[in-house]
């Protein structure tokens, strides 16, 4: 997406909108480009995107990881709970999983909240996306694994596993930890 420097924040659409006309120039013109064969003409399709959480609610115009239904995957609106003196959005786990989205279901919601002018599901109306030809966002986009992954869950996972708060806990390795330094 790119920095952004003011007093206010720029639409996420009117920084993507010169990134998206050339993808879409690329793919329907092409590029030029000499090799050792002579001219070759390169079409580009964007297959797949990934970019962090709050990038990813801008550019596909919905709510962001702390709002109701921020998953672009699934429909779990989340719960709100207590801590400290504030609140979060949290994703317990439930026996039933949540219904999984669908290019169907996501352009409903889209249309409907176009319609009702207020987010539907956790859309507030179409995504620039939209006009990438070959592509259904929603299934092209992964998982930010730096972010996601790394800052999140495996972070998570070793403050768990050597924090001294899960001392007594069965999974608490940290009384190791000379030997774990050692392996590594």
């Amino acid at each position: 997406m790119g920095p952004m420097a003011g007093a206010r924040k720029t639409k996420d659409e009117h920084i993507f909108l010169s990134l998206l006309k050339e993808m879409i120039d690329l793919y329907h013109i092409g590029l030029t480009v000499e090799t050792s064969t002579g001219q070759q003409k390169i079409y580009v399709i964007v297959s797949t995107m990934t970019m962090n959480l709050q990038a990813r609610a801008g550019v596909f115009n919905m709510t962001q990881h702390n709002g109701l239904y921020p998953c672009i995957f699934c429909e779990e609106p989340g719960l709100v709970v207590k801590v400290g003196k504030g609140h979060t959005r949290c994703f317990p786990y439930r026996e039933e999983k949540p219904k999984c989205r669908s290019s169907i279901s996501i352009e409903q919601n889209v249309l409907s909240a176009i319609e009702a002018k207020k987010p539907v599901y956790g859309f507030f109306g179409r995504s620039i996306i939209k006009h990438l030809p070959f592509i259904d966002f929603h299934e092209s986009c992964t998982v930010d694994y730096m972010h996601g992954f790394l800052l999140g869950i495996t972070k998570k996972l070793l403050s768990l596993w050597i924090a001294g708060s899960s001392y007594q806990k069965p999974y608490f390795i940290g009384h190791n930890l000379k030997d774990i330094d050692k392996i590594l």
